[in-house]
């Protein structure tokens, strides 16, 4: 039902083809990814929200929300901001 899973790998081999330029997935840690927020300005206070949902796309956990939003709206998720505009029109 939910969306497909894509690889962070097999995203830069598609990019690499698409744009001509050659892209590379490195593997990080969160801790690393979380400094390399930090180092580009990241409020310290978004930085773990940030982390949060990394680690939910990694897992492809946002293939299950999007499921139950389709299962509780009848449509297919659009983005946050539109599934709450809707709840509260």
């Amino acid at each position: 039902m939910g969306p497909a899973t894509v690889k962070p790998v097999d995203f830069a081999e598609e990019a690499s083809t698409r744009s001509g330029e050659t892209d590379i997935y490195e593997p990080i840690s969160w801790e690393e990814l979380a400094e390399d927020f930090r180092n580009r300005g990241m409020p310290e206070g978004v930085v773990p929200m940030r982390i949060m949902l990394k680690k939910v796309i990694a897992s492809n956990g946002l293939g299950k929300v999007g499921d139950d939003i389709i299962q509780l709206t009848g449509e297919p998720q659009q983005n946050l901001t539109w599934i709450v505009r809707r709840a509260l029109a």
